[in-house]
């Protein structure tokens, strides 16, 4: 049975709260910085600029970032059972969508970028993605194609609550599981809107989601739980 399901704008499903961030690199700040009297603008980073500050060698892919509205923001270090939570997860989805004929040409990306729009790249930990003639060789993934997004949280709860999923909701990511490694729960939230997600499921061990543009696509919590 379901734990929770919650319409309407609950916190935890539309939070308008945009918190600080933690910004790695000057430029990166979106809001004015006052020193000495002096009022300092900086602009935005666009994703061109992001890509840019790579192949230069100003970011390697040691530096674990991700592009949050503007900013370069530093991701949490990955756990172990962080690490093997989206290792199960990702093969059990495999599994269940090879099992699928519709599933046949659908691919999964694990903590691979979604370009949402010129000024955010996040780096989510599982996304299932549309099939598409280019084989995503040609253009980056957009939130057009995206079937369903998964965040595995450790450490980083707070911050893909209060920051990623009005991101998501903005640009119409419709499904979205957060992934309470500690607590052994994953939320689902879905009917994304300007003021977030209007609709959030809970579902503990013992139970299975199935995704709601994945038909037939079953996966039981204690396959990576």
């Amino acid at each position: 049975m379901e734990v929770r399901q919650v319409y309407g704008a609950p916190e935890f499903c539309a939070n308008r709260e945009m918190p600080g961030y933690d910004p790695i690199s000057a430029g990166s700040i979106t809001e004015p910085a006052r020193t000495g009297g002096v009022t300092i603008q900086y602009d935005m980073i666009t994703t061109t600029q992001y890509h840019d500050l790579a192949r230069q060698g100003v970011l390697t892919p040691d530096d674990r970032v991700e592009l949050i509205h503007g900013e370069i923001v530093r991701m949490s270090p990955i756990g172990i059972r962080h690490a093997a939570c989206v290792d199960d997860l990702s093969r059990a989805l495999s599994r269940s969508l090879d099992s699928n004929a519709s599933g046949s040409r659908i691919r999964i990306r694990v903590q691979g970028p979604v370009r949402l729009d010129d000024y955010s790249e996040p780096e989510p930990d599982i996304m299932v993605l549309r099939p598409r003639d280019d084989g995503y060789r040609r253009q980056s993934a957009g939130p057009e194609d995206v079937l369903l997004l998964v965040e595995v949280s450790d450490s980083s709860r707070a911050h893909d609550r209060r920051v990623k999923l009005p991101t998501y909701a903005a640009v119409g990511i419709p499904e979205v599981w957060l992934v309470d490694v500690a607590a052994r729960r994953v939320d689902v939230y879905t009917e994304p809107s300007g003021d977030g997600y209007l609709r959030c499921r809970s579902f503990c061990e013992g139970l299975a989601i199935r995704p709601e543009l994945l038909p037939g696509v079953e996966v039981a919590l204690s396959d990576f739980i």
